[in-house]
């Protein structure tokens, strides 16, 4: 092989790898986002009152009703990022809206952006 060679097949692979980088990173950035929303939709579906809050930014809010639908449109959302955990846990808090079920799915999402893993038990910070 000769040393032009070389510097074509140095150059594609480097080009690969910043396309494979640069696609992770606009992934992590979008789940972020998403889980962040979700995470304070799943609030007001605990605590209602934080619904006039939730008003100010999102006015289309209309009802509880309104927010359990956003939560559950980000359930079939999910499909296309979220771990299987995540989807799991939000599917157990949609039907069983509790904080322990908010918990551990904010701690699955909690993995699945950043690989953090815990020892702590939801009872523990409630």
């Amino acid at each position: 092989m000769e040393l032009w060679d070389i510097g074509i097949v140095t150059t594609s692979l480097a080009y690969v790898f910043d396309k494979r980088k640069q696609i992770k990173f606009r992934e992590q950035e979008y789940k972020e986002m998403r889980y962040k929303a979700m995470v304070l939709h799943m609030k007001v579906m605990l605590k209602p009152d934080d619904l006039k809050y939730m008003q100010l930014r999102r006015p289309d809010l209309k009802n509880m009703e309104d927010v359990k639908n956003e939560v559950e449109t980000e359930l079939y959302n999910c499909l296309l990022f979220a771990s299987d955990d995540v989807i799991k846990s939000l599917k157990e808090f949609i039907l069983k809206p509790n904080n322990v079920t908010y918990v551990k799915t904010v701690f699955a999402m909690r993995k699945d952006c950043w690989n953090k893993k815990t020892n702590l038990k939801a009872e523990e910070i409630l």
